[in-house]
């Protein structure tokens, strides 16, 4: 019966070692795949960073060019309103 003993704790051992590397290899595994996720999100988040700061870049040059825009018109306007002031001093 010792034999048959010693036999049953060597197997036992062995699964144990079988079971613990087959845990050590999945949380490995869980591992690798949380940090990809999370270097993918970092990646994800750095573009929307990137495409919010383009996107906001384009709406400046396009205020900016709307009040170019206004800027001209409402000089234009100035010009006539002088304009017809000086019409009108000449009536008088």
């Amino acid at each position: 019966m010792g034999i048959v003993n010693e036999t049953l704790k060597i197997t036992d051992v062995i699964k144990l070692v079988i079971f613990i590397v087959t845990i050590a290899g999945t949380w490995y595994s869980l591992k690798y795949e949380v940090e990809s996720i999370r270097e993918d999100m970092q990646h994800i988040q750095d573009d929307i960073k990137t495409n919010n700061l383009t996107l906001i870049q384009y709406q400046v040059k396009a205020l900016e060019e709307e009040l170019k825009s206004a800027s001209l018109k409402l000089n234009a306007l100035d010009k006539e309103f002088h304009a017809y002031e000086k019409r009108g001093k000449k009536d008088r």
